[in-house]
């Protein structure tokens, strides 16, 4: 029997500028991952100051990765899965607001997404 993994933890902004962003969390617990580790899903959206509800996760916690559809994939601006639990990301437009879930991902399932809100900094030049 699968089961979906636990939610991610402490999700902090570590640094923030105009063009870029550190992000950590707290590693899973090894009871809370369910399965074999394949590492955690995240993804950063751009918000668009006319968007609705950027907050909702594109699938269902329940549903098995090989049946999810994203659709809402114009605002995504990166989406990978990573191994560590600290991450940088660059290339991001000054004052601009984001939005960035992360979720752990077992060898079945992507547990629920936690979200940060960050609006990057002015550009100082």
């Amino acid at each position: 029997m699968c089961v979906v993994p636990g939610s991610i933890s402490d999700l902090d902004i570590v640094l923030l500028t105009s063009k870029s962003v550190v992000l950590s969390w707290t590693e899973l617990d090894c009871q809370q991952r369910n399965g074999p580790t394949v590492g955690y899903f995240y993804q950063l959206t751009q918000q668009q100051s006319d968007s609705v509800d950027h907050l909702q996760t594109p699938h269902d916690v329940d549903t098995p990765r090989s049946a999810q559809t994203s659709h809402y994939d114009r605002n995504v601006v990166h989406r990978q899965v990573v191994n560590d639990t600290q991450l940088a990301l660059s290339g991001l437009v000054p004052f601009s607001r984001y939005t960035f879930g992360v979720s752990f991902r077992n060898s079945d399932f992507d547990g629920p997404k936690t979200f940060i809100n960050f609006t990057t900094d002015e550009d100082g030049s």
